[in-house]
């Protein structure tokens, strides 16, 4: 466990980077408070996440669109000569 203020991580990012890389755990600091812990994402990364659907829960809660498509109205539009 390693700690860090914001400071010391706007000035060696990368060395923090580096720290979490090798399995450390850093806590952010603001005023001598822990108000952060960083750690690898490389053990979750292994794991298969699966994702909501949210493209078919939005299609059967909207629905499809109703009446004319945005290219149809407009393309009727500039027939009939309305600006």
């Amino acid at each position: 466990m390693k700690e860090a203020n914001i400071r010391d991580i706007q000035h060696n990012f990368s060395k923090i980077l580096e720290w979490i890389e090798d399995g450390e755990e850093v806590y952010v600091l603001r005023r001598k408070k822990v108000v952060a812990k960083i750690t690898s994402f490389g053990l979750l990364s292994k794991q298969k996440v699966s994702l909501p659907e949210f493209y078919k829960r939005a299609k059967t809660r909207i629905g499809s669109a109703k009446g004319k498509s945005i290219s149809d109205l407009i393309r009727s539009d500039r027939e009939s000569g309305i600006s």
